[in-house]
């Protein structure tokens, strides 16, 4: 999986006291939006454009849009 844009630079705490960056990323072939989870703000803080992850170590949550 690699991060192709961050859509908000600063990471924001859900629910869960987990931080949420939200991006878009390549998966595969396909380009989709969501949200990389961490554990902490310095992890979610140093996750940059054109970084690739690895997709079994990493929390990604899908943006779906329900019309």
């Amino acid at each position: 999986m690699r991060v192709v844009k961050i859509i908000e630079s600063t990471p924001i705490i859900n629910a869960d006291g987990k931080w949420q960056l939200f991006c878009q990323v390549l998966i595969g072939n396909s380009y989709v939006y969501g949200a990389i989870i961490s554990d902490t703000r310095e992890e979610a803080s140093s996750i940059k454009e054109g970084q690739i992850l690895d997709i079994e170590k990493v929390v990604f949550s899908r943006r779906i849009n329900i019309q």
